[in-house]
This record gives structure tokens, C-alpha cells and sequence, in this order.
């Protein structure tokens, strides 16, 4: 997998105005209209009729595939509507910060969202379903030769493993830490197997450019781990079980990359 990301990168930097751009991201709005004529579409296969026509192993990908999913919606277009004017507003705020114009009444609003848990629940959905497509939208702005391959890796919303938890005490004999390891390691073994899928994927449609915009920080691994944890202990860990989980996760992920 190193050496083909290694290829990928080589080749984003050699052509810019490549005709196949792989996003690889939380989805693209295949229907949006900055990107009449710039979607990727698979010929060989025929849209929606539950058939694999060109034997990839990917039914119906004619515009690329869901990986978070397992399936071809790119993009799920039921969460439009669904969110409330405080997302939009957020970013407009964030936007006028960075210009320098934003007032003393906005900051008061943009400070007092950043400490409501609704919110922040909110804004992690939102900041899911519309990054794919934003990234997208950079990518093929000003480059009429651009064609998107949508690969979906980031789950709009976050599923974390429950069913499983009362099969990993059996297996472990009812140890619960070794329960919560057992958790993790499936966890960070299944996102670096899509990892290796998306990778292939990529390269078996002839992207010419590959874009990932993504990544995992100690804070968000915790947000995770954290929830891991509650499931298993029927507590909230503490900060140092907080952070003590959430580095052994990461030193998962490091060690299987």
C-alpha cells in the first residue's frame, strides 16, 4: 500500500490538469451543479440494475464506490433538509473571523456553540455529509479536464461497534479490558483493510490524481475510543483511561500503516 501512495503522490505532483481525480473522501454530490460534466462515470457499467458488469466486485459503481458503506451511493441526499441554519451560519461567522470582520456579538455566538453538546453532535454529522463534495469542488474548480471519482471512505455517521461486544466478552472470558483491546484491534484492522481497498480501487479505475483529504487526531480517536469504552465498562472512563485507550488505538493504527 506505501508504494502505491507513494506513486499516487508522485503523480499528483506531476499533473495537475490529470483527467481522472480520485476524491477520496465523505462522498461527492455526483448531482451538484458545479460539476456538470466533470463526473466520472464508469462505462462499463449500467446504473442501478443490481448487476457487476465489468467484474470488479463493486455491483453498480458508476460513479464510484462507498467503502464506509459497502455499497455505490457516493453520497446519501436524504440528510439535505435535515440540518438546522446554526452548521451554515458557523461557517459563515468562521469565514468573516478570517477576513478580519466578524463582530463582537458574532464571536459571543460562535463561543457559546462551540460549548453546546447538541451541536457539536450536529456540526460532526454536517461537517461529514458536505466535506467530500467541498474538497471536490476545489479539485475541479478552473479545471474543465477534471473527472471525479467519488470514493466514499468517511461514514456520514459514526457506527461503532455494539452486537460484537457481547462476542468479544466470550471470547475473552468476560475480561473486560481485554475485551476493549479485542474491540480496538477489529476496529483498526477494518479501517487499514478499506484503506488497502480504497488504495486499489483508486488505482484500478486509472485515477490519475488521488486526493485525501482526511485524518485522525488524538482527539477525535478519543471521541471514539471513548464511547468503546462505555459500552464495555458501563462507565465513563477516566481522563487517564481516556487517554490511555485512545493511544493504544492510535499505536494500532500506526503499527498496521
Amino acid at each position: 500500500m506505501k508504494k502505491f501512495i507513494l506513486g499516487m503522490m508522485l503523480t499528483a505532483t506531476l499533473g495537475a490538469n490529470a483527467a481522472t481525480i480520485a476524491v477520496i473522501d465523505s462522498g461527492t454530490d455526483v448531482e451538484h451543479v458545479d460539476f456538470a460534466g466533470k463526473i466520472w462515470t464508469n462505462a462499463k457499467e449500467i446504473a442501478n440494475n443490481g448487476r457487476d458488469e465489468d467484474g470488479n466486485g463493486y455491483q453498480d459503481d458508476v460513479y464510484g464506490w462507498n467503502f464506509a458503506e459497502s455499497n455505490n451511493l457516493v453520497i446519501d441526499r436524504s440528510y439535505l433538509g435535515t440540518f438546522s441554519e446554526d452548521p451554515y451560519k458557523f461557517f459563515e461567522l468562521q469565514g468573516k473571523a478570517f477576513m478580519g470582520t466578524i463582530t463582537q456579538e458574532e464571536k459571543d455566538w460562535v463561543n457559546a456553540k462551540r460549548q453546546d453538546p447538541d451541536f457539536a453532535k450536529e456540526m460532526r454529522k454536517f461537517g461529514n455529509f458536505v466535506h467530500g463534495t467541498h474538497v471536490a469542488g476545489i479539485t475541479a474548480e478552473g479545471n474543465d479536464q477534471a473527472k471525479l471519482l467519488s470514493i466514499k471512505l468517511i461514514p456520514t455517521e459514526v457506527k461503532l461497534p455494539g452486537s460484537k461486544i457481547a462476542e468479544y466478552m466470550n471470547i475473552t472470558g468476560g475480561n473486560r479490558l481485554k475485551a476493549l483491546h479485542l474491540a480496538l484491534d477489529t476496529l483498526a484492522n477494518a479501517q487499514m483493510t478499506m484503506l488497502d481497498e480504497v488504495f486499489y480501487y483508486a488505482g484500478q479505475q486509472k485515477a490519475d490524481i488521488a486526493n485525501g483529504s482526511f485524518g485522525t487526531g488524538f482527539d477525535q480517536i478519543k471521541m471514539i475510543t471513548d464511547v468503546i469504552y462505555r459500552v464495555i465498562f458501563f462507565k465513563k472512563p477516566t481522563a487517564e483511561q481516556s487517554n490511555d485507550t485512545a493511544r493504544y488505538m492510535m499505536n494500532k493504527l500506526v503499527e498496521l500503516g
